[in-house]
């Protein structure tokens, strides 16, 4: 990143960029000679999706004239604003390679086909849900409370040489004056800098190979982590729409009857809880005519447990997973399956369905400890289930997406138990764990118990991987590799 001593700040990549733009949107992004390969497309298509991205009020995202007609914009201020958005709600897209201009709109076209595709009709587990409330949890800011003075403050990552750079640059000065005229901090802030600098260990994570490079880039990047608010549990609330992506499942296929046959056996599957034999025995015995029996073998021979569909050598697994929320579960172990949206397709998040399916056929799965368990499959892009977390990459309190949840119940006990498949190489999943840590672990790293109703509710969390004896030994307690290890880590009581 190249920032220079001016408003224009310029982003240059060799590769790819991911999460962690330390920007809102950029108003113009060129691209060199990519953009054709099959490889590049979708990071072509994330680049263009921070360009989109619209955000004039905190967490708002949306063009101005949308606000003011919701009632979220005054009209003064749109009106002060209306003869520049034109410009700032602009992207600029620039290429040197035409052919690679051509492969992003194409790329933009297919991602707008995907919107417009056949939809398909997944239905909510209505027989799951009937006994007990889904739960989420629900957060609120602690306004009047900063980061820094939480037990113990996720810390803002700095480099030592960095960091003795700025104490010097502190003691030069002498006199907090300067530090107000200069760079504009409030008393506060300044305060807050210098118990940062007199107790480092408490505040700086001194492992990171990000450099700031300019102490008028530093400090307000540093004030900014001054004025964090964190965010505490406010409490629960029965799930609603805040999972909802089986509800935007879209098929690019001109004919998707086979399909939406398919899926339709599987949604109509219900165990046989009941013999040939002994219907043939009721019929006999009167019990219940040969009508029904008739109906019940047509509805046997019209549905199914799983089913598979393929075109073009991608397939799409269709399965019936009694406790999931919405039935069928679609997943594919084909990462790169291009002809439906919203399905399961990341390979860990595959292999933890299929390693959950296998246990669940295990006779005495701990799952069978339990009075009643659901599971649902969440979406980042639609779903609404999350846990706040400081991100020291963006320098800003993020939301956390797990790829599964569950709730368990034995009793009175209420347990929320959120999964994420993931590799360790992905590199912030540590900060997702103390953010976890931060609301839901009391002082001695005990379940918080919370009250809603009659239940005696607790949140766990736990990543999963391929082996947990390459985990970290830091972490190592919230990671697991077989789905008994998930809930062996539970006790099924609430001592503690």
């Amino acid at each position: 990143q190249t920032q220079i001593h001016s408003p224009i700040a310029l982003l240059m990549g060799s590769r790819s960029f991911y999460e962690g733009w330390d920007s809102n949107r950029p108003n113009v992004i060129t691209f060199i000679n990519i953009g054709v390969g099959a490889d590049a497309r979708k990071f072509i298509l994330q680049a263009v999706g921070r360009g989109v991205r619209l955000e004039p009020l905190p967490g708002l995202r949306k063009r101005l004239a949308s606000l003011v007609n919701a009632g979220a914009v005054d009209g003064i201020t749109y009106q002060a604003a209306r003869p520049f958005l034109p410009a700032i709600e602009s992207l600029c897209i620039f290429g040197t390679n035409r052919a690679a201009l051509a492969a992003i709109f194409d790329g933009l076209e297919q991602e707008k086909k995907a919107e417009e595709g056949v939809a398909l009709a997944l239905d909510v587990n209505q027989a799951a849900l009937s006994r007990h409330p889904v739960l989420i949890p629900l957060y609120r800011r602690l306004d009047g409370h900063l980061l820094l003075e939480q037990r113990e403050p996720r810390k803002f990552e700095l480099q030592p040489a960095e960091r003795a750079r700025l104490q010097a640059y502190v003691d030069y000065l002498g006199d907090a004056r300067l530090l107000l005229a200069r760079h504009g901090l409030t008393p506060q802030q300044i305060g807050l800098l210098h118990q940062t600098l007199d107790t480092p260990e408490t505040y700086f994570n001194p492992h990171t190979t990000r450099a700031f490079g300019s102490l008028d880039i530093l400090l307000p990047r540093l004030t900014q982590y001054f004025d964090l608010i964190p965010q505490a549990v406010q409490g629960f609330k029965p799930l609603e729409d805040e999972i909802q992506h089986f509800k935007h499942i879209r098929v690019l296929l001109k004919d998707v009857q086979d399909l939406q046959e398919k899926i339709a056996r599987v949604k109509n599957y219900k165990p046989q809880t009941t013999s040939f034999e002994e219907l043939a025995r009721q019929v006999q015995t009167g019990e219940i005519s040969p009508q029904e029996l008739a109906a019940r073998i047509n509805a046997y021979a019209n549905a199914s447990p799983a089913e598979v569909f393929d075109h073009q050598g991608q397939r799409l697994y269709i399965r019936h997973i009694a406790s999931h929320y919405y039935l069928p579960l679609l997943l594919s172990d084909d990462d790169k399956i291009a002809y439906i949206n919203h399905i399961i397709r990341v390979p860990s998040e595959v292999c933890f369905i299929n390693q959950l399916e296998a246990y669940l056929k295990t006779p005495g799965n701990l799952f069978g400890h339990y009075d009643w368990w659901l599971f649902s499959r969440t979406d980042e892009t639609v779903d609404r289930v999350t846990v706040p977390y400081y991100d020291p990459a963006q320098n800003r309190i993020r939301d956390f997406h797990p790829d599964f949840v569950f709730w368990l119940v034995k009793g009175n006990d209420y347990t929320i138990l959120f999964v994420d498949p993931k590799g360790m190489v992905i590199g912030d999943y540590q900060h997702k764990i103390e953010g976890y840590k931060a609301l839901f672990r009391d002082a001695d790293q005990n379940y918080r118990v919370f009250d809603y109703g009659d239940y005696r509710v607790r949140v766990a969390f736990v990543m999963y991987c391929a082996d947990v004896n390459l985990a970290p030994a830091t972490y190592r307690d919230y990671w697991r590799d077989h789905p008994a290890g998930i809930l062996a880590e539970l006790d099924f009581g609430f001592a503690g």
